[in-house]
């Protein structure tokens, strides 16, 4: 089953995820954490933190990167020459050589050293795109004919010097850019994914190739948990900065469900938790829409220890005036009336235009 986990920057996700991730691990499951490659090493420590030893080895926090050499080391396919720059502009100029006599629209710019630039680059998009030889020229199969379009015949001849590409590559060397399709197809044959709980965060999109592997997973995974910056109703509006990462969240939907996983109701929390807990619980512990974090001067609390407490800007006053156990970073000068609490703290009265400005922040 998948779940999405959608909400704006702060509301919990991240930490909804590790409560989640923690409890399925001091059970014995085996978890898996998906992150970017950027972020590998925080996540790997905070769940080391929360979970410490000896249940952190039930977790494994892995990049892409990371998840296709675990897949090679545990039934092979990492072997090989890999292949490196160069040699790949040689083997694409081997391929053209091969091809030369079907090409038409490209026979002259065949010629032409740039052009065997631009081809890696576009051969390079294709495999991002998760298009095999194959793909493409299925694809190009689709596009309906125009005797005006050259693109159909273009496309049928990039299609046959990346076929002509790829050969020249299995034959001899290890291409890093197919990595994550050869474990794709492994973990598939061998079930990688089988028993594992996988939770995802932190992306804020997936190349084909990514997603085509998360479908197995998901497909194969007892549970997937995917978190996502953005609410739902955000998804269509091009202009919102977290637009990417809501449209991953529905190419991940859509292709679990192609391959027959039930999707959850989404867990939803687009607001900040006034009540600032490790995890919030859900929408009915959250602040109603328009609760915004106080940044001001006259928004701070100070604790009687002298931490500073940001408060949050809901209704929730302690009394007209007073602050009690805590000094009131907005009030005038102590109260002559009663200059301690029962706890030794020390109190100060709030001025009148501040009154209402004053929370209790437990």
């Amino acid at each position: 089953m998948l779940q999405l986990v959608y909400g704006r920057a702060g509301t919990g996700k991240t930490r909804r995820l590790m409560d989640s991730l923690c409890a399925q691990a001091r059970q014995g499951k085996k978890v898996m954490l998906l992150v970017p490659e950027q972020v590998s090493f925080e996540s790997e420590r905070a769940v080391y933190r929360l979970l410490g030893a000896q249940a952190a080895q039930n977790v494994e926090v892995l990049s892409f990167t990371r998840l296709a050499n675990l897949v090679f080391r545990r039934f092979g396919g990492g072997a090989g020459r890999r292949l490196d720059e160069p040699t790949r502009l040689l083997l694409m100029s081997a391929a053209l050589d091969e091809v030369s006599g079907q090409l038409k629209l490209y026979a002259d710019s065949a010629r032409d050293s740039s052009f065997l630039q631009m081809l890696t680059q576009t051969v390079a998009q294709f495999k991002f795109a998760g298009l095999t030889p194959q793909k493409l020229d299925d694809l190009t199969g689709l596009l309906p004919g125009d005797e005006t379009s050259d693109l159909p015949d273009k496309l049928r001849e990039l299609s046959l010097i990346y076929g002509a590409f790829q050969a020249l590559v299995e034959r001899q060397y290890s291409d890093p850019l197919d990595d994550l399709a050869r474990a794709e197809e492994l973990a598939a044959e061998n079930g990688f994914f089988l028993g594992w709980n996988l939770y995802l965060d932190g992306f804020m999109s997936f190349t084909g190739a990514e997603l085509a592997l998360l479908q197995v997973a998901a497909e194969d995974c007892d549970n997937v948990t995917a978190a996502f910056s953005g609410l739902p109703e955000q998804a269509d509006d091009e202009t919102s900065m977290f637009y990417s990462s809501l449209k991953s969240g529905a190419a991940l939907a859509a292709a679990s469900a192609q391959a027959g996983v039930d999707v959850a109701n989404r867990w939803c929390c687009g607001r900040r938790c006034a009540l600032r807990r490790p995890a919030c619980a859900g929408p009915r512990s959250c602040w109603p829409a328009g609760t915004r974090r106080q940044t001001s001067a006259a928004a701070l609390c100070w604790r009687g220890s002298a931490s500073l407490t940001t408060r949050w800007n809901a209704p929730r006053p302690r009394s007209p005036s007073w602050c009690a156990g805590r000094a009131c970073a907005t009030g005038t000068s102590r109260s002559s009336a009663a200059t301690w609490s029962a706890t030794a703290r020390p109190l100060k009265r709030c001025s009148a235009a501040t009154a209402s400005r004053c929370f209790w922040t437990g």
